[in-house]
């Protein structure tokens, strides 16, 4: 009786990790800045993200936490390699290409400014 039941918990907590990694996956998808977040943002109206209200919170919590590793993408089957890095929000476009400039310089990379929501 009792391995049943343990294996039981186990398929039900198997079940409920999938689900929450699941919503982890769309929310940094759907993830966006200027989504209302509790403890984060003082914007008020609908989070954007598909994951709701939890979804938008769990997407914050999981850039402040992990910073540039929660932007980091896996390569696409065919192998090209894709990998996205957020730098940081900065007042003006003007401000942003002196950044990307002195990484471009230091790294010898090619990098580029873009617009978020």
């Amino acid at each position: 009786m009792g391995t049943v039941l343990s294996r039981r918990l186990c398929e039900v907590l198997g079940v409920v990790f999938f689900g929450l990694a699941l919503l982890w996956v769309i929310s940094l998808a759907s993830y966006s800045a200027s989504d209302p977040v509790a403890f984060f943002s003082t914007a008020a109206g609908r989070p954007g993200n598909f994951g709701g209200r939890a979804g938008a919170l769990l997407a914050e919590l999981a850039f402040q936490v992990l910073g540039f590793a929660a932007y980091l993408l896996v390569p696409p089957p065919e192998g090209d390699e894709l990998y996205r890095v957020r730098v940081g929000h900065y007042a003006s476009r003007t401000a942003a290409q002196a950044t990307v400039d002195h990484l471009e310089q230091r790294l010898g990379i090619k990098l580029w400014v873009t617009r978020s929501r």
